[in-house]
């Protein structure tokens, strides 16, 4: 606590270059893909205490034939999304699920870089 308020206050005195706060271009991209890896890892979301892909499961399952065949808000696959995002996403599907989970991860931290 002492150290936050010391550095608050070096910031607020002037003494500190914003500079001398930036970390090196490299340690956001070893956190993006180390986040890459540990999400495909653990891209089961049933069955394990720390799941990831609960909502990507719901565009992996729905199918152009029968879009909305999971629809009800109270099933945990359901897809509620506009038939052209199933369109935009159904060649991913044609993927195994890892291989799912890698690219639309990939797509999600590609969004994240563009919008920082």
């Amino acid at each position: 606590m002492a150290a936050t308020a010391t550095l608050m206050d070096r910031l607020a005195g002037g003494r500190v270059r914003l500079a001398a706060l930036e970390t090196p271009p490299w340690v956001g991209l070893v956190v993006a893909i180390v986040s890459w890896a540990l999400i495909v890892v653990f891209a089961e979301p049933w069955g394990r205490l720390w799941g990831t892909g609960q909502d990507a499961r719901c565009y992996y399952q729905a199918s152009l034939a029968d879009p909305y065949l999971h629809s009800s808000w109270n099933d945990p696959i359901a897809y509620v999304y506009s038939p052209a995002f199933l369109q935009l996403v159904s060649p991913l599907t044609a993927l195994p699920w890892q291989a799912f989970m890698a690219a639309w991860t990939a797509v999600l931290i590609g969004a994240v870089l563009f919008l920082t």
